[in-house]
């Protein structure tokens, strides 16, 4: 079942009149372009016949600027699956349709299978986040016949990891040495923005190190979203000044990780850190690290003061 939002199911419930459906079946409902195609794509499967048949007929002819821009808009997969299988050769809609966020990875794999453009199979390469997610995209793009040679040595490395990449995601060890940590880093180094990010995914303990301090923001990012990484590395993560403001931003974000008091401890002390964050953290610290904050020379006087503030307000309520 198709998800809706309430612009949409005002026209579209089993409650709506079916003088307000037709009105929307023929398009002369006052709808945004996303919203019009969902409306129209849920009454062409309308019980009434009258209203399925002007819905279809308002699909043949939606102006394609319109339904271009309706695919750049917040819509359900289930709505995008069927109007990349409406126009299957038509590469402008299926570029916005590789392109949209909410588009299923179900959804991906057919257009990499078939995509005839090399715009469209480039949009598909470079989400190297969802290669790493689902391979059977990868393989797709690589038996397209379309896909051109640059892009196919690259899903080859992706598809086919080499010893190295087996040794950077095997089990996590105690930490190397350096001459061994430098080697590593050289050979990662050597890697695409897409190897990087899949490794950042899948990589063990040396990948994740390595690869948080990448500069490329996509890249270190992944690494958070690693499921093998653990709470020891973001107390180390949040401590570092070096660490870079928006990595500590998406630890901010993460409930499991701000239960741990050293996290959210180091993130206030942390300059990198955003003001608001270390604002909204300050009112969870002990009473001796509250006292610490009040007397720092080394925070923002703002962040002093809030301590100081929190200080007296705990001792007034209590």
């Amino acid at each position: 079942m198709i998800k809706v939002n309430r612009a949409v199911y005002d026209y579209v419930s089993p409650g709506t009149p079916k003088p307000l459906r037709l009105k929307a079946a023929e398009a002369r409902a006052d709808l945004a372009p996303a919203d019009k195609l969902t409306v129209l794509l849920v009454l062409s499967q309308d019980a009434d016949i009258e209203v399925q048949t002007a819905a279809k007929r308002s699909l043949e002819n939606f102006a394609p600027l319109e339904l271009l821009e309706a695919l750049e808009g917040r819509l359900d997969p289930k709505v995008l699956k069927k109007v990349a299988s409406m126009y299957p050769q038509d590469q402008a809609v299926l570029a916005r349709i590789a392109r949209n966020p909410k588009t299923d990875d179900e959804t991906i794999e057919k257009i990499a299978r078939r995509a005839e453009s090399e715009a469209v199979i480039g949009i598909i390469a470079e989400d190297a986040e969802r290669l790493a997610r689902s391979p059977e995209i990868a393989r797709a793009l690589a038996g397209n016949p379309n896909t051109p040679g640059p892009v196919r040595e690259l899903l080859e490395r992706i598809l086919n990891p080499d010893e190295i990449h087996e040794r950077l995601t095997g089990e996590d060890i105690a930490d190397i040495g350096d001459e061994e940590h430098e080697s590593l880093s050289n050979i990662i180094s050597r890697m695409t923005v897409a190897e990087k990010i899949k490794l950042a995914l899948t990589g063990n303990k040396e990948a994740r190190t390595i690869l948080l301090r990448d500069s490329n923001k996509i890249i270190s990012a992944s690494v958070l979203k690693n499921p093998r990484i653990t709470e020891d590395e973001i107390v180390r993560l949040t401590a570092s000044k070096s660490t870079a403001d928006e990595l500590l931003r998406l630890v901010a974000r993460n409930r499991e990780w701000l239960k741990n008091y050293q996290v959210k401890h180091n993130l206030v002390l942390n300059p990198k850190t955003p003001l608001t964050i270390s604002m909204r953290l300050i009112g969870y610290l002990y009473k001796k690290d509250l006292e610490a904050l009040a007397k720092s020379k080394n925070i923002p006087t703002v962040l002093a003061t809030a301590a100081r503030k929190t200080l007296e307000a705990r001792k007034k309520y209590g």
